[in-house]
């Protein structure tokens, strides 16, 4: 077979498989290097630039380059097609799957319909909002109305998903209905705590995990898409942080909620009952199969309990990082065992621990013009979420990944 051949068979495999890891949730450094043991197995010499919005592609000698550029979303996490993907990949890569038969199962995958509709999603949105509450100290009014508040952006998410511009408007729209409602509902029960209901209600939009991919791609030299996405969560927090003060004080102009009392909590016996849950909503919400809830609740209690035992030990801003390592560790053990990728219990572990809040907090603050406080929490978010990236580093190291089985730390 000469070269012409081989390119015109492995191009358009190479192609769609990074736009599908793309799309479903692989970070640029880690999608390059599957592309590069990808055309390597193919025979095909090709290098790669992945950014958030785009991915560039340079096949043949670099006398003979033929360049594509294709544009790409940031696009939605889907759990058990990242796997699949993750799966055939190392299928191709070993030489068990060939250009044609690659292309046909990519394809397969990207067009398979989600495990998970709007019948589940959107409960499980309101589910997330329920169990965020108690892990920032919230009490059982925090909680519900949390809850109730999420389940509402949860079903204006799946209203305007098909038509963008409602879509755009989502996230400013949704702070200042919930930063307004849980305000206002701290007017008439003045016990309540209107900062917890907020963010426990938006916690799925406060871009943490955003930020700690980006420090990840950072880290990685990916410095491109690292920036951009870095760039990207900044922006977002700064929406929601506006959204937030825009419906207080829509408020204001009515009344003016007393500040609310010290929290009790509820306790660590409802914290684990919440991880429970959360892991359950997690599942639904990421599209992961139904055997990997077990897999994917150990996760949860691996990071909650690990960033406790870290937080008790080195402080609470070196704490994070003995739970990124725990969780990454055990992701990775888990992975290597079961021949699948570690980041479908790596993704939803990650989330109990990235630094969101913290940058919520921030913006806030800045807003309240209370600046030192902000830069302070500012420079915490940013420290936080190098330590969870420090974590995973070490994880990576402690548990080595089998190469060829598609198993990756992100």
């Amino acid at each position: 077979m000469n070269s012409e051949t081989e390119l015109t068979e492995a191009t358009p495999l190479i192609i769609e498989l990074a736009s599908a890891l793309h799309r479903f949730g692989a970070p640029a450094h880690e999608l390059e290097e599957l592309m590069t043991e990808t055309a390597t197995a193919l025979g095909v010499a090709a290098q790669y630039f992945a950014a958030p919005t785009s991915i560039s592609f340079g096949f043949g000698e670099p006398r003979e380059h033929r360049t594509t550029m294709i544009r790409v979303s940031p696009g939605e996490v889907d759990l058990a097609k990242l796997r699949d993907l993750y799966v055939l990949q190392a299928s191709i890569a070993s030489g068990a799957t060939d250009a044609a038969a690659g292309r046909t199962a990519v394809r397969a995958i990207v067009e398979r319909p989600p495990r998970f509709g709007p019948a589940w999603t959107v409960p499980a949105t309101g589910l997330v909002g329920v169990t965020a509450a108690p892990f920032f100290g919230g009490g059982a009014p925090e909680a519900a109305l949390a809850g109730a508040l999420a389940l509402l952006v949860g079903t204006l998410a799946w209203l305007s998903s098909k038509r963008p511009g409602l879509q755009r408007l989502l996230l400013p729209g949704s702070s200042v209905l919930v930063s307004a409602a849980a305000i206002g509902a701290a007017v008439l029960l003045p016990d309540l705590a209107a900062a917890i209901v907020t963010v426990s209600a938006l916690i799925l939009f406060i871009p943490g995990l955003t930020l700690t991919i980006a420090m990840n791609e950072l880290a990685a030299q990916n410095l491109v898409s690292g920036s951009a996405r870095f760039a990207g969560a900044v922006a977002q927090l700064m929406m929601i942080g506006f959204g937030v003060e825009l419906g207080r004080s829509l408020v204001a102009l009515v009344a003016e909620p007393a500040a609310p009392g010290p929290e009790a909590g509820l306790g660590d016996a409802v914290v684990a009952g919440s991880l429970f849950v959360a892991s359950l909503a997690f599942t639904v919400l990421f599209q992961a199969r139904a055997r990997d809830f077990g897999w994917i609740c150990v996760a949860a209690f691996v990071a909650f309990f690990g960033a406790r035992l870290g937080v008790a030990l080195l402080g609470p801003l070196a704490g994070p990082s003995v739970a990124a390592f725990a969780v990454g560790a055990f992701s990775n053990a888990v992975g290597r065992w079961r021949r699948r990728p570690a980041l479908v219990t790596l993704l939803p572990g990650l989330l109990l621990l990235v630094p969101g809040s913290v940058g919520f907090n921030s913006v806030t603050q800045l807003l309240d013009h209370d600046e030192m406080r902000s830069f302070q929490s500012v420079f915490n978010t940013l420290l936080i979420a190098a330590a969870i990236v420090t974590g995973l580093l070490f994880a990576n190291v402690a548990v080595a990944q089998r190469p060829g089985t598609g198993e990756r730390l992100s």
